[in-house]
């Protein structure tokens, strides 16, 4: 079988595919990962072949609208609600890159005829082109399914696109959602969308991307040991509404050992940081985490759901809409707790690590929802449910 997956041009929306894609290729299917051009040296970094689709966009431009939006209503990050009153407009980065993805889409589409669509789920080239050809798709949820608030949007964002392409309709939550997010800690129907998604539940494997075990996590800690990340995104585009330097100086005293986690090339951006606190460069949480007693981050589905699948207790520190959602999930589990930076100073940071550290009911509840999230199928399972699926859309 022929598997097509389809995601736009930032890594982090790209690693939660990974999994997925090499149990189907385990399996013995084709599997091939279009993107744009900036994400194919990811794409083969994981092992995975790339099809690049339409020209490099400059994700900085995207992202320079959003960031305004974000931070001009004042201290407080805003929440969904607070977005919602944009409509179509919070679909605008998106709708942009699958316009520029579609032609070349739908080019290799027609001449590779898969036999099934995986699509991450932001990416409308996805549902678009299985509109438009034929092929039974797939939507892949990173993890708190925040794009499902997008439904309400969608039909009304996507009109022009139905009419220019002769199009009845496109299906945007397609026929299944594989959904790698343990149950209680995702979001169903709201009272803006109550939309039916038949979720295939699947185990989260990390995958945070390639990289180098140094010799220190070699051994076991001889002290609990607290990451802190800022994350990809924060750390590319927001790195004012979350200064990991202030953070890491706001836990000194903790009994703890403290790594701080960055992307390659941002040590000069931590700035000083107390005696003690390790700087690592990019090396993958998913190396990182199994080794930690607390996680603290900006609440990104890739780290929150590392920590998650390692049954680590978190402390998330959101600054956009999404990570706000995260946060929100996370703490009605009771693995976890969040706080908003902006009303935070450092003694009450402080003073919340060390509730976390110091009660067990959260380590206990993390390690529930790692069970959780343990007991769904893996993707190898996966690979044969969606099989099954592709086989009766084929025959419809």
């Amino acid at each position: 079988m022929k598997v097509q997956f389809m995601t736009w041009g930032w890594k982090t929306h790209l690693f939660p595919l990974v999994p997925l894609a090499w149990a189907f290729r385990l399996a013995g299917h084709d599997v091939r990962v279009v993107s744009q051009p900036t994400l194919v040296p990811t794409i083969t970094e994981a092992g995975l072949p790339a099809v690049p689709a339409g020209p490099p966009l400059d994700m900085s431009l995207l992202h320079r609208g959003y960031r305004y939006l974000v931070s001009r209503e004042g201290d407080r990050p805003l929440e969904w609600e607070d977005l919602r009153k944009h409509g179509i407009w919070t679909l605008a980065p998106y709708l942009r890159i699958a316009e520029a993805m579609l032609t070349d889409c739908l080019d290799f589409t027609r001449a590779w005829r898969p036999d099934l669509i995986v699509y991450e789920a932001t990416t409308y080239a996805g549902p678009i082109v299985s509109a438009m050809l034929g092929v039974p798709a797939v939507r892949h949820a990173w993890g708190v399914d925040y794009s499902y608030n997008f439904h309400e949007f969608e039909d009304e964002a996507l009109a022009p696109h139905r009419a220019a392409l002769k199009l009845d309709a496109i299906d945007t939550l397609g026929a299944a959602t594989v959904d790698p997010c343990p149950a209680s800690m995702q979001i169903g129907p709201t009272e803006h969308v109550d939309a039916e998604v038949r979720r295939l539940w699947m185990r989260y494997v990390p995958y945070n991307g390639p990289g180098v075990v140094p010799g220190w996590l070699a051994s076991p800690p001889a002290r609990r040991r607290i990451c802190v990340t800022w994350g990809y995104v924060v750390g590319s585009f927001y790195r004012d509404s979350f200064r990991i330097g202030d953070v890491l100086r706001a836990l000194d005293g903790i009994d703890a050992e403290i790594v701080a986690a960055v992307p390659p090339g941002a040590r000069e951006e931590v700035g000083e940081v107390p005696d003690g606190v390790r700087v690592v460069e990019g090396v993958p949480l998913q190396l990182i985490l199994p080794t930690c007693d607390l996680f603290v981050s900006q609440g990104g589905l890739g780290g929150m759901m590392t920590a998650m699948s390692c049954g680590v207790p978190q402390l998330v520190l959101p600054p956009v809409p999404d990570q706000v959602l995260n946060a929100r999930r996370l703490d009605r589990t009771g693995a976890g707790r969040f706080a908003f930076l902006a009303e935070t100073g450092p003694d009450e940071l402080h003073a919340l690590v060390a509730h976390l550290l110091d009660t067990p009911s959260y380590a206990a509840a993390a390690r529930r929802l790692r069970d959780e999230s343990a007991a769904q199928p893996g993707p190898a399972a996966m690979v044969q449910t969606l099989t099954e699926l592709a086989l009766e859309g084929s025959a419809r």
